[in-house]
């Protein structure tokens, strides 16, 4: 190798690889996002099905589905992957969320008899909503919000800590909201250490505190005042 000849000193090397590991982490940083905001995309996407499906059967059927799973057996949504957000993990969070407001998992008759496990149905699906709610309940939903949620998603949010079952409690920050008339709004809701009766935080109202409101997730489904939502 000639006298002449150029050659890089230790200190440019170091630099050059500087330059390319902070290039790589500013790639992978955007690569993620864009995969999260794909996502995200998809659940507005299947979130907006819901909606519409919904308004359609309470249209044809004046009364609420039971359950998701209707619309898919009565043709109104037949694509079962509809349910399913990307950012399930589980493949069944809504399910196993509401899991506490249905009804027993088992039944024994009145002689003793050792109990009998209840049907469990195969479709499953992310996304909660108010439809394993009372029937007062549910009325009462709709007529203080005529844009009320029927379905929303919670788990582009904040997991509050990664042991556990899956509970309503576990995910705060971000939720995608299908209202009545098919928009997909974006709510930020917050739990408070306690439960959701003490207060919750929306894009609307940033700090108001609101009163108890009892065991339903209200402010997963409305804005509207909870002072409302308990009137008789």
């Amino acid at each position: 190798m000639g006298a002449g000849t150029d050659a890089f000193s230790l200190i440019e090397l170091l630099t050059v690889i500087a330059i390319i590991g902070i290039l790589a982490t500013l790639l992978s940083t955007s690569l993620v996002s864009a995969k999260r905001k794909a996502r995200q995309t998809t659940c507005i996407g299947n979130l907006h099905q819901i909606a519409l499906a919904m308004d359609l059967y309470l249209d044809d059927h004046g009364e609420r589905p039971p359950a998701f799973e209707t619309l898919v057996s009565t043709k109104y949504l037949p694509n079962t992957k509809s349910f399913r957000c990307p950012e399930d993990k589980t493949g069944d969070w809504g399910s196993q969320v509401e899991n506490p407001f249905a009804p027993p998992a088992s039944i024994g008759d009145s002689l003793g008899a050792p109990p009998t496990p209840a049907p469990v149905s195969e479709f499953v699906y992310s996304y909660l909503s108010p439809l394993p709610w009372e029937q007062p309940a549910w009325d009462r939903l709709n007529r203080v919000d005529a844009l009320a949620g029927v379905a929303v998603c919670q788990l582009h949010g904040v997991r509050r800590w990664k042991e556990g079952p899956p509970s309503l409690y576990a995910y705060e920050g971000l939720v995608l909201r299908a209202q009545r008339d098919g928009a997909v709004v974006r709510r930020h809701l917050f739990w408070p250490e306690g439960g959701l009766e003490r207060s919750f935080v929306t894009d609307l109202a940033p700090s108001a505190p609101v009163p108890e409101i009892g065991p339903l997730p209200w402010p997963l489904f409305t804005d509207k005042p909870a002072e409302l939502l308990l009137e008789p």
